[in-house]
């Protein structure tokens, strides 16, 4: 099985539109590993098992699930965040 140590965000609220995604995966033959915010997926590249990237958030509830998946199965680790910055405006 796959551990995925979360550092970066904790949880809990930011007033930042970007969070940064930081970690490492216990499986250093994991690459690359699968990021999700609120639904939307990315593919991040991992470096000896560790990853870091930044990625903006919304308004509100962001809901951030990292992937890792290997021989044994596919594995997750979760941390929801509440950004408190203005909308943008798409005009």
């Amino acid at each position: 099985p796959v551990t995925i140590t979360l550092s970066s965000p904790k949880g809990g609220w930011t007033q930042s539109r970007m969070v940064q995604i930081a970690g490492t995966v216990s499986d250093t033959t994991v690459d690359p590993i699968t990021v999700a915010i609120n639904g939307d997926r990315f593919l991040l590249r991992t470096n000896n098992g560790s990853f870091s990237r930044s990625f903006p958030v919304t308004a509100g509830k962001n809901s951030i699930v990292v992937q890792a998946t290997n021989k044994a199965g596919t594995f997750r680790a979760e941390r929801v965040v509440y950004a408190q910055v203005s909308p943008v405006s798409l005009m």
